[in-house]
């Protein structure tokens, strides 16, 4: 039976994380919502979208751990965070049915 967890990132880059999982494997990820004014609105990100990759990696079918993990790391030098978010829009005008395909990067300083 699949289950939904709510992943709240509201206070690094102001967005929420709906995932889908089964027993042992991510089945999709949507941002919702995603804050006015916060760093996910300013890099690109909009309520609705759906995660298919974070820095490269695709996350369907991933161990809920492993996808937790994406999450988990470390500042660089400068005490930035930065992740690479590769997401569907659905709704473009111009490609009815068919999603807009992003790449949305989100750097925080920690």
């Amino acid at each position: 039976m699949p289950s939904v967890e709510v992943t709240d990132f509201s206070l690094f880059i102001g967005v929420r994380l709906a995932t889908l999982f089964t027993a042992d494997r991510v089945v999709a990820v949507a941002f919702d919502p995603v804050e006015k004014g916060s760093l996910a609105e300013k890099a690109g990100l909009r309520s609705g979208d759906v995660l298919v990759a974070v820095d490269g990696r695709d996350i369907r079918g991933m161990k809920p751990a492993d996808f937790a993990r994406l999450f988990k790391r470390n500042p660089d030098r400068q005490g930035f965070l930065d992740w690479k978010f590769t997401v569907d829009r659905f709704g473009a005008a111009e490609r009815p049915g068919q999603p807009q395909r992003l790449v949305v990067e989100v750097r925080v300083r920690q």
